[in-house]
């Protein structure tokens, strides 16, 4: 992950931490100025018949692992997804219970 990237997630994840709100209260929050479609215009490269998950959703999902619980690592990012699987779908970025795996994320990112 770039080194610029990653001291920014960082540093937000260290703002939201002071801030001390709960996830729930961090998603509407990031919904309601449009944050979880931060993604959605970015060209996804991948081969058209191998892809399961959107670009943008796997992205994000990093992003708020990263800023929500520190994760940087794939099968931390897996873990925190795993743990939070209800509350990413009823935001639409998991869809029927379905999560990338840590291999998934590996080969994205």
């Amino acid at each position: 992950m770039n080194n610029k990237i990653f001291n920014l997630v960082a540093v937000l994840n260290e703002i939201f931490r002071e801030i001390d709100i709960d996830f729930d209260d961090h998603i509407e929050v990031m919904n309601s100025i449009g944050f979880l479609h931060l993604f959605d215009d970015l060209k996804d490269y991948r081969q058209p018949g191998k892809i399961q998950y959107k670009l943008s959703d796997i992205l994000l999902l990093c992003f708020l692992s990263i800023i929500y619980e520190g994760k940087t690592t794939c099968l931390g990012i897996y873990d925190h997804i795993l743990v939070y699987k209800s509350r990413y779908e009823k935001y639409g970025l998991i869809k029927d219970g379905q999560i990338p795996s840590h291999d998934t994320i590996r080969r994205t990112l």
